[in-house]
């Protein structure tokens, strides 16, 4: 399962639920996810549901980072290496005659996380 992390979605989560519970036990569970936040907990549920040992390989550094863009008629970087919001960029991507038509370019234009 490719990210696994749908099993908490609203709309997919219980045909994936499904799916991990209807299994014949003798097939084997592979589940992908670089954004799991509960990982344990996950790993706890399909021990108690599949009856099975799970094995939790867990890796906190990211092979590829992520990346935070900005697109109107150009793209533009909006987060730094350092997570610093780069606000000359969103500037250049949303013209001052715009802002008011968009309704939260200040939120977004103030977070910082």
């Amino acid at each position: 399962f490719d990210e696994v992390h749908y099993l908490g979605d609203e709309e997919r989560g219980s045909a994936w639920e499904e799916a991990m519970i209807l299994l014949p036990a003798h097939i084997n569970l592979v589940c992908l996810s670089a954004t799991v936040p509960n990982c344990l907990d996950l790993a706890g549920w399909i021990c108690q549901t599949r009856h099975s040992v799970c094995h939790l390989l867990l890796k906190q550094a990211r092979p590829t980072p992520l990346r935070t863009y900005g697109f109107s008629k150009e793209t533009r970087l909006l987060l730094d290496d350092n997570n610093v919001f780069l606000n000359e960029n969103m500037e250049a991507l949303v013209p001052l005659s715009d802002r008011g038509q968009c309704d939260n370019f200040q939120d977004v234009a103030t977070n910082t996380k």
